[in-house]
């Protein structure tokens, strides 16, 4: 029943986009006096056609797109140029409100469905850092510290283990966690987790169901030289008399001469230390490592999160920037660095690679007057329990929807930006690109999510296709859109055949691109199975 519900849900999506932006072209070109020979659903071959008056209707076997055929849209006869009825007829500007009709039709479209969302309810679009942390401040986004389980799979190695939704996964296979698809694959692995007690369970990935997971800054302890102190090093200072912080530079503006309160996460749970102080000064510490990236030459040599970094072959450290020089000084030389772990010194033997890295995430320690230790910036995981809705009056809803709508397009051109340059430097097909079966995929996830998050990704998808549609590239309408605009500039016209050629070779790269991003989303699929 799901397959069937998402099956239908992703056909009516795609034919809404698709009509929809077909019929921006044929009302415009109907409009201007343009004979329209064709509204084709799909690309040739044809399956099915039907005329009705001077239009022919038809169904096409290529399932991506569609198309409206004009007459003398690619003109080489000059008797078409002449024709009343002709596109090739048309002033300028009235070819280049025909091509762009569509794409304008997406934006509207965009923008209407995010008009209804805003006055139903939906999740708000968080695209900036500052807007996330805003909305965790606010409660609009309920976090919980770690990386905590939402599910468990009934019967499975997990459920047997004991473990149980809301249990903090500790490390995975010995390893922190620092992305959430660390935790994949078909083999057992071994999780350390944090419930009402520490417990290590063996199970499989898939066993399980994460909440989506991110990294906030914090400030985090390195090390206390006062024995009694009430905070612990790797205690997280996430707050300083009532006031969130996630910096090092916060934390020193935050503290005040005499009594103050920290707000700590210790072991994924918040608790509450007061701390005398006189006035807090700060000073460089050295260099610490925050993070070790698995089966790099760091992990490989024994380094460990939260070591101090005392010197390179003998020579001291004083800030992370000394550390970076001398590793890309030293590539691909054997060097020997120096280690404080607590009280113990240890001597490691490391090979910087080509780049001039070992596999290491490193800050700057700061010594505090009244701590009477070592903090550094850090990030702390942070699992996103709930995103709430948002919801405004049927007045205010449309004004939103503009806003919203011109977020989600920056976003969408930056994204597609960054596609091409990946596709034409690496030729390779970006993480997070998708094509019909990977649409397809997340269409089940959204229908899942309800109709809320429909609208979103449909609103999404609309805008995507006007962005990549108005592309100056052949064969979209941006390309059509560019030829008609040097044409206004040169005051002359591209002849027919040539411009046709042109669109021909875009449309032969652009089929091209759609069987290797098809095929990227059936790997990325099997792969997931």
């Amino acid at each position: 029943m799901d397959f069937l519900i998402t099956a239908i849900a992703f056909l009516l999506i795609f034919s809404v986009l698709v009509l929809i932006h077909e019929w921006g072209h044929f009302t415009a070109a109907r409009r201007a006096g343009v004979k329209v020979e064709e509204f084709g659903f799909g690309l040739p071959p044809r399956i099915w056609g039907k005329k009705r008056g001077e239009t022919l209707y038809s169904l096409n076997w290529i399932p991506f797109g569609g198309f409206v055929k004009l007459l003398g849209e690619d003109a080489s006869d000059d008797k078409l140029r002449k024709n009343k009825r002709s596109y090739s007829s048309k002033s300028p500007w009235i070819r280049l409100w025909i091509v762009t009709a569509g794409v304008l039709m997406n934006l509207f479209l965009c923008w209407f469905l995010l008009t209804i969302g805003f006055s139903i309810g939906i999740q708000p679009l968080i695209v900036e850092p500052d807007q996330f942390l805003e909305a965790i401040e606010d409660g609009s986004i309920q976090t919980q510290s770690g990386l905590v389980i939402q599910d468990v799979k009934e019967g499975s190695l997990a459920a047997e283990g004991g473990v149980s939704s809301g249990d903090v996964v500790v490390t995975y296979n010995g390893q922190s966690i620092l992305d959430v698809s660390q935790i994949a694959g078909d083999q057992v692995g071994t999780f350390e987790l944090r419930g009402e007690g520490l417990k290590t369970v063996e199970f499989l990935p898939g066993d399980v169901v994460l909440y989506p997971m991110t990294y906030l800054p914090r400030v985090k302890v390195h090390a206390l030289t006062e024995a009694e102190s009430e905070l612990q090093v790797g205690d997280f200072i996430v707050g300083v008399n009532g006031e969130p912080i996630y910096s090092t530079t916060e934390f020193f503006e935050s503290i005040q001469d005499g009594e103050n309160s920290f707000t700590i996460v210790r072991d994924d749970q918040e608790v509450m230390v007061n701390m005398m102080f006189g006035e807090a000064e700060q000073a460089s510490a050295g260099v610490v490592v925050d993070y070790v990236v698995p089966e790099s030459p760091a992990d490989q040599a024994g380094f460990m999160p939260m070591d101090k970094v005392v010197a390179i072959n003998d020579e001291g450290l004083m800030a992370p920037e000394d550390l970076v020089e001398r590793n890309q000084a030293n590539q691909g030389l054997p060097s020997l660095y120096t280690l404080q772990r607590g009280d113990e010194f240890l001597d490691v033997e490391v090979t910087p690679d080509e780049d001039g890295l070992i596999g290491v995430q490193i800050a700057e320690l700061m010594t505090v007057d009244g701590l009477e230790g070592d903090v550094y910036d850090s990030v702390a995981p942070l699992s996103v329990i709930e995103i709430q809705d948002v919801q405004y009056p049927v007045w205010i809803a449309p004004i939103k929807a503009v806003e919203e709508t011109g977020k989600l397009a920056l976003l969408t051109v930056n994204m597609f930006g960054e596609v091409v340059r990946q596709l034409v430097t690496q030729f390779t097909v970006p993480e997070g690109v998708a094509g019909p079966v990977g649409i397809a995929q997340m269409t089940h996830t959204v229908v899942q999510e309800g109709f809320g998050s429909l609208l979103r990704f449909m609103a999404l998808l609309s805008l995507s296709l006007a962005i990549i549609n108005i592309f100056p590239f052949p064969a979209l309408d941006g390309g059509r859109a560019f030829f008609i605009l040097i044409e206004v500039i040169f005051k002359q016209r591209l002849r027919g055949r040539a411009e046709a050629l042109v669109h021909m070779v875009g449309f032969a790269f652009l089929m091209l691109l759609i069987v290797v991003v098809t095929y990227s989303d059936i790997v990325r699929w099997i792969s997931g199975l």
